[in-house]
């Protein structure tokens, strides 16, 4: 456990044989930010201690009435300061954040308002701007825009102006100094590629590899 509430638990995988020049994994899993689990990516944290790479898998509280992107957000600092604890001086000291979808988008905001503690970002299919109006406007974001509506915290109606919230809620929007690998299927339906372009040509502004 990294925090009181039932959901704040993380496994951590650790090699018999670390190397302290190494960063720690944290794996966050996708789910739309309101269901999911931290069993959606194990397959991925064996594969990592396989290879002798350290990692935690952070459940984290889902979105509901009370449970919005910050509360999210806190969850991913509170698993951190215990993987401080757990792995002390015994890697490079910066982690690189491993999402899955909405898990992703997670891994995003937080690596680039914190990116004094974050190495690296890989997004697996993660949505990086909750503003783009090619997306609004299609008939994907019925489904979509009620979710968004919760994890924001706003009251946007289809055709009415976008809030405010939709945009400071956006990876593409919060960008920092910190390397990004983006892995994202060409067919995907409730994640369009158009993210994944988006914020590459943003990086690549900026000079971001």
């Amino acid at each position: 456990p990294y925090g009181l509430h039932k959901k704040q638990k993380l496994d951590a995988f650790i090699p018999a044989k670390t190397d302290s020049s190494r960063s720690v994994v944290v794996l966050i899993h996708g789910g739309s930010w309101k269901k999911g689990d931290k069993l959606m990516l194990r397959s991925i944290q064996r594969m990592l201690l396989k290879n002798g790479v350290s990692s935690i898998n952070i459940n984290y509280r889902l979105m509901n009435k009370k449970v919005k992107l910050g509360q999210q957000q806190q969850d991913i600092a509170a698993s951190l300061q215990t993987a401080d604890s757990l792995f002390k001086n015994s890697f490079s000291g910066k982690y690189i954040l491993l999402g899955e979808s909405a898990g992703a988008h997670l891994a995003l905001m937080y690596g680039y308002r914190n990116n004094q503690q974050v190495q690296k970002i890989i997004s697996l299919s993660g949505p990086t701007n909750l503003s783009d109006k090619a997306y609004i406007s299609s008939f994907k974001s019925l489904l979509a825009i009620p979710i968004i509506n919760k994890l924001t915290s706003s009251r946007y109606k289809k055709g009415g102006d976008l809030p405010d919230a939709y945009k400071a809620c956006s990876p593409l929007y919060n960008i920092s100094n910190v390397r990004t690998l983006m892995v994202q299927g060409g067919a995907d339906f409730y994640v369009n590629k158009r993210h994944a372009y988006l914020l590459d040509s943003a990086l690549e502004q900026r000079n971001i590899q």
